[in-house]
């Protein structure tokens, strides 16, 4: 006789599990980013975190809160960290792979300069780690999950496993809202999800976040993505502050313009939602710098899944139509 499973059978019908394969199948699991962050740093018992000043303050937050040390540099046009910057000994660095523009040969050299190394490739979730480098992603950046990020690492599992599992079932409404109302009806509801994130322990990825991300065509995704980024790229690409390249499944389409704060409040009243990522960085930024600018004139344009060219164009349409880009 087969032995008994402790489970519930039958009555009314639940959330189908969904039977594709995660994109980051082989990576640790954890409700936030900045949790997988907190963890590389902590396991590999680090004191002392470099993080880049052009981040969101929520890292930091992160890991001052759990007794680490964090001190932060500057980049450079480059988007890499300054020449200048000579971490000490024992301190681990954080470098973010900012719209996708860093390939992993880059990342295997920074990896050499900089041995406590970790990668957050959160804007560019289908690039795939560099060798035997700490690489962190995001699924909420790039998916409709109530929680949800990846950790590669060669550290033991026996503290990973010993996390709890986090709770999302509670908090879908920011999401299924969304789905029948719209944004703006549920942003509340958006906003709850993302301050119970940044006040809960440290958790492995909710069972909920991991079945949904099942069901996602990640070779869609990264077509979509990259089509949209070109649109884009073809229609504003000349008055973008920024060269950047159509990476593998990219994030957003950052357009860095001096008038960027203008035209956010022009876009946001046509229903193009346009955040500012990171109005609170990981330290103060001296007016004029490269920090304070990118954090003040870059316009995330939505390019995800969910929109094609017709959205695209409507997008470029709006922006050209301000009249504060033009020659």
């Amino acid at each position: 006789m087969n032995e008994c499973i402790e489970r519930e059978i039958g009555g009314y019908m639940e959330l189908e599990h969904f039977r594709g394969r995660e994109y980051h199948s082989g990576a640790l699991r954890f409700h936030s980013a900045r949790g997988a962050i907190r963890f590389a740093v902590t396991s590999r018992k680090k004191e002392l975190v470099y993080l880049p000043l052009f981040l969101c303050g929520s890292v930091a937050q992160e890991l001052t809160g759990a007794g680490i040390q964090v001190q932060t540099y500057a980049i450079g046009d480059d988007l890499l960290p300054e020449a200048a910057f000579a971490p000490k000994k024992d301190g681990a660095v954080l470098v973010v792979n900012y719209f996708g523009q860093l390939g992993n040969e880059t990342i295997s050299r920074l990896k050499q300069r900089f041995p406590d190394l970790i990668v957050d490739n959160v804007q560019a979730f289908f690039q795939p780690p560099a060798p035997g480098v700490d690489t962190v992603y995001s699924c909420r950046k790039y998916f409709g999950v109530p929680d949800g990020a990846y950790l590669y690492t060669d550290l033991p599992r026996g503290d990973y496993d010993r996390l709890p599992m986090a709770a999302s079932a509670g908090w879908m409404a920011h999401l299924t809202g969304r789905y029948e109302q719209g944004a703006e009806k549920n942003y509340r509801h958006f906003q709850e999800n993302e301050e119970r994130l940044s006040t809960m322990p440290l958790c492995r990825m909710s069972a909920l976040a991991m079945d949904l991300l099942r069901a996602v065509d990640h070779v869609d995704c990264i077509r979509r993505r990259e089509r949209n980024f070109r649109a884009l790229e073809r229609e504003l690409g000349r008055w973008n502050g920024f060269t950047v390249k159509n990476c593998a499944g990219a994030f957003m389409y950052p357009l860095l313009v001096d008038q960027a704060p203008k035209l956010r409040e022009l876009l946001i009243a046509k229903k193009i939602y346009v955040p500012r990522l990171w109005p609170r960085l990981s330290g103060r930024a001296e007016e004029g710098s490269l920090e304070a600018r990118l954090a003040d004139k870059i316009l995330w344009l939505p390019i995800d899944q969910r929109y094609g060219e017709a959205e695209m164009g409507y997008i470029a349409d709006q922006i050209k139509n301000t009249g504060i880009v033009k020659g």
